[in-house]
């Protein structure tokens, strides 16, 4: 079969990963709930809750330990997560199935915040390859060793795009069985010049070394949570957001004005060792 084929090369920004709470309120100093909600497919629920105040604020968030969460998919099947510390809410029995919607709701102190995610079907990974990148001397590369003018590699994901829907991709990168989660850590794309074609994903910006496992996860996710991230990248990619004129939040899929976002996706991944 004779494919067409699309090279998408990710410059990323400064994130953070996807395991960890985003708390950040660029756009107020008041004290604002963050929620970072994760449903994987074939995976129970997990939430992470917190308070904070100002993206700029050095001041370590607040963990909240006394909300109540539920999550429940079209059919009507619910549960309520239960707290396990340090603002973690785990779910023990409902699981991510393809082609569900779901919805996760927060209730705290008499106020209540919902999110609805679609978990879409999975893309799996054809193959992972190799391309050589050269680290400038003093680093500027997330190689894992620091910088130096080395030859190292850069990993790419070979895969082929649903062509009966509008897909939105989110690649996560893993050094050593470690989640990357410094620069170049998080990133997002979509199909929107690709539906169909055998798509190539990867980073130039995270490279990796002789001896190296490097593991990539191809998660496949909604339309409302690469709005979030996307809009996150341009908040960051603007530069010093402490100076912008216009400064703003990014765009969660939560209503009634809480931070953060409910994810359910599909995922495939693969490893390869770094000759």
């Amino acid at each position: 079969m004779n494919y067409k084929i699309l090279i998408i090369v990710l410059l990323f920004l400064p994130l953070w990963g996807c395991e960890e709470v985003i708390e950040m309120d660029l756009n107020s100093a008041s004290s604002k709930l963050v929620i970072e909600a994760n449903l994987a497919e074939g995976k129970t629920a997990m939430a992470k809750l917190s308070l904070t105040s100002n993206y700029f604020d050095p001041i370590a968030p607040v963990f909240v330990e006394n909300a109540i969460i539920t999550i429940a998919d079209k059919n009507g099947a619910n549960e309520q997560l239960t707290y396990k510390g340090n603002g973690i809410y785990e779910g023990t029995l409902l699981k991510g199935a393809e082609n569900n919607m779901y919805t996760l709701e927060v209730e705290y102190k008499g106020e209540k915040f919902i999110a609805n995610s679609f978990l879409h079907k999975k893309i799996p990974i054809d193959s992972l390859r190799t391309e050589a990148a050269f680290t400038p001397p003093g680093g500027g590369f997330n190689n894992g060793n620091g910088g130096g003018a080395v030859a190292r590699k850069i990993v790419l994901a070979m895969f082929q795009d649903n062509i009966t829907e509008t897909n939105f991709y989110k690649l996560n990168y893993y050094r050593n069985d470690t989640l990357i989660t410094s620069a170049g850590s998080i990133n997002v794309f979509d199909d929107a010049l690709s539906n169909g074609l055998l798509m190539t994903a990867g980073a130039r910006q995270i490279a990796f070394k002789p001896g190296d496992a490097s593991k990539l996860e191809l998660m496949v996710i909604d339309k409302s949570v690469h709005l979030y991230f996307s809009t996150l990248s341009n908040i960051l990619s603007s530069g010093n957001p402490m100076n912008s004129s216009t400064p703003y939040n990014p765009e969660s899929n939560f209503s009634n004005g809480a931070l953060g976002y409910f994810m359910a996706y599909s995922f495939d991944s693969k490893e390869i060792e770094i000759k």
